[in-house]
């Protein structure tokens, strides 16, 4: 049953009620701290919270076991459910462990879970800024420098050979997705539409 605003807002407040302790706690026990330590206690303790707020809301959408069953993209019927599983995803939040329903169509032997579609995660395990960061960082420099730059940046764990794998097989696929969203962006406004906040309507 999904969780009711007052519910994941009391979820919520408590687990930064935890962590703010712990920053208390540390401050009164750690004497004149640099403000590389402050940085460094602060950052983990930020990243913890992103991580529990992202997955309290991943944890309310409905696509986590949709109901009715989607229907298969190929021959449009309706999917069964099978179980629940689990899946690790790499983040700008950080490593989220999200338990999503998995459906199956038993006429084209193929499955799917919905809500790694809603989220547009990337072959199961990254999220799709994430995933551009990588093939980015793999453009500007070693794949080894782009690993070591992922984790100490932007805490993220990925291997030079998880990043040399995804530039390979999605490097131009996010060419294309950039170049239709500047096609869309530089079109030419429908007839009637609004333009530079005035409505405007064509003869």
């Amino acid at each position: 049953m999904k969780r009711t605003r007052a519910e994941m807002r009391a979820d919520l407040m408590c687990q930064a009620e935890v962590l703010v302790d712990e920053l208390l706690d540390w401050n009164e026990q750690t004497s004149e701290p640099t403000l590389t330590q402050i940085e460094e206690v602060v950052l983990k303790l930020r990243r913890r919270l992103s991580e529990q707020m992202a997955l309290a809301v991943i944890e309310s959408q409905e696509a986590t076991r949709p109901v009715p069953s989607p229907r298969c993209p190929t021959c449009q019927v309706e999917m069964h459910y099978k179980d629940m599983k689990e899946n690790t995803v790499e983040s700008r939040a950080g490593q989220l462990t999200l338990n999503r329903g998995y459906y199956y169509c038993e006429t084209c032997r193929t499955g799917l879970f919905p809500l790694d579609h809603q989220l547009q995660v990337w072959d199961m395990h990254w999220s799709e800024q994430v995933a551009k960061f990588a093939v980015w960082l793999s453009g500007l420099m070693e794949y080894e420098e782009a690993e070591r730059v992922l984790n100490r940046v932007g805490q993220m764990s990925l291997s030079d050979s998880s990043i040399w794998r995804r530039a390979q097989k999605w490097g131009e696929s996010f060419k294309a997705v950039e170049a239709a969203q500047r096609a869309t962006a530089m079109a030419v406004p429908a007839r009637g539409s609004v333009i530079r906040g005035e409505a405007r309507q064509q003869p």
